[in-house]
């Protein structure tokens, strides 16, 4: 258990008394590692807090880009069908610093949660500095807000040779910072206000709350945003360094039948149906064929059946009510298959229902295949109750996750 000591226990270090004005320290921010430097004003690639912004368009392409990606050094990247807990768990700076996700800037332990660790300090890293490391843990809201909560944790306050003795009265302020990419508004509270010999004389606990606002014709509300955190000079009233900055998402769509909410969109997590094996193997193994060995499968004449983490290729959802002609040709498709190969008796009295994967609720389900190619999918009959029992977890899976029409995600099936 970490030893955190809140805010209001505020005491001064002892300092070297002042003797003559010397330079004004430069501020800086380390990685995790405190070695790596983050350059002053380094946000998520081109959009640094206060900079030129990419147009909505340009900005949705490169969260997807982020997207696609899938990092599960930790495990925390598979999520255990039927669960139903990720929207209403905050998360903390104390689980967030032992968290090693693979994810190389912030870490996510699910779709609402983000992490971030690094070092401030004042004046030349290994040289004469005064240092501190600072953990912020990101939760979205799961209450119709749109808001994001920002826990930061200061601690592990040290100095670095022999710093000047003014250099401990330097005003630090750390604030939480939020950016609008496209027509809607973000904004937080001021920055939290200490000398340095305050910051690195014990640890600190303390929150903010962004806050969004606005409107956007964007089907299904979407808004996106960055969120990070700045060190800011009240002196010269400037944010001297940007930390580096991590996209969320805001949407009202009705249909996942959730109050409006945010999500963290720089990373695509898997739904593992190994963990559903006990309820529907039939299914799981299905899935794991389809993926790893689609010659095995049929129609069998398809050498990519998408969705596999480990090839990196994800499905994306598709929302019935947006193209509900798409989605009844991916069923028809593979019914048709079942049929080919299995008769018009493929369902055995009833007991049985055709099972197709990629799911008939994706854009990559059977129907994509018209497209021509080599990605395809599979069809099969399997016992009903398994089939919808699968396709329940499914519907759970997008809602509480917060998968809209297009969402990527992937499975798990090994």
């Amino acid at each position: 258990m970490l030893p955190i000591f809140l805010s209001a226990l505020v005491g001064l270090t002892s300092a070297p008394l002042a003797t003559a004005a010397t330079e004004k320290p430069l501020f800086y921010i380390l990685e995790e590692d405190g070695k790596t430097p983050v350059s002053a004003g380094d946000g998520h690639a081109r959009n640094a807090f206060g900079g030129s912004k990419d147009t909505p368009e340009q900005r949705s392409l490169r969260d997807k880009e982020l997207a696609s990606k899938f990092y599960n050094k930790d495990g925390s990247g598979l999520v255990t069908p039927g669960s139903s807990s990720a929207r209403t768990q905050a998360i903390t700076p104390a689980e967030c610093i032992p968290m090693d996700t693979g994810e190389p800037n912030f870490k996510h332990r699910d779709r609402f949660t983000s992490c971030r660790t690094m070092t401030f300090g004042i004046g030349y890293p290994d040289e004469k500095a005064l240092e501190f490391d600072v953990t912020v843990a990101y939760t979205a809201a799961a209450d119709g807000s749109q808001s994001v909560r920002a826990e930061f944790y200061v601690y592990d306050g040290r100095v670095i040779g022999d710093p000047p003795a003014d250099w401990y009265d330097t005003q630090v302020g750390i604030q939480v910072l939020c950016s609008a990419i496209n027509s809607t508004s973000c904004s937080g509270p001021g920055a939290l206000i200490k000398p340095m010999n305050q910051w690195i004389a014990q640890e600190y606990l303390f929150t903010h709350v962004v806050s969004t606002s606005g409107t956007t014709t964007a089907r299904d509300g979407k808004a996106l945003y960055e969120v990070g955190h700045a060190f800011y000079d009240p002196i010269s009233g400037t944010w001297p360094v940007l930390d580096r900055t991590d996209l969320f998402r805001c949407d009202t769509a009705t249909y996942l039948g959730l109050p409006a909410g945010c999500v963290f969109t720089a990373r695509t997590f898997s739904l593992n149906v190994q963990f559903a094996r006990d309820r529907y193997p039939d299914v799981v193994d299905h899935i794991r064929d389809a993926q790893y060995n689609p010659a095995a499968t049929k129609p069998g004449h398809f050498t990519l059946i998408p969705g596999n983490p480990k090839n990196g290729t994800p499905l994306t959802r598709l929302y019935p009510g947006y193209d509900k002609a798409f989605y009844d040709r991916n069923h028809a498709k593979a019914v048709q298959t079942c049929i080919e190969f299995w008769g018009t008796g493929y369902t055995e009295g009833g007991t049985k229902d055709c099972d197709e994967y990629p799911f008939r609720s994706t854009y990559q389900g059977a129907a994509y295949s018209d497209n021509g190619g080599s990605v395809g999918y599979s069809a099969r009959p399997l016992a009903k109750g398994q089939n919808r029992s699968a396709g329940s977890d499914l519907g759970i899976f997008y809602k509480d996750q917060r998968l809209l029409d297009g969402d990527g995600f992937f499975v798990n099936s090994i």
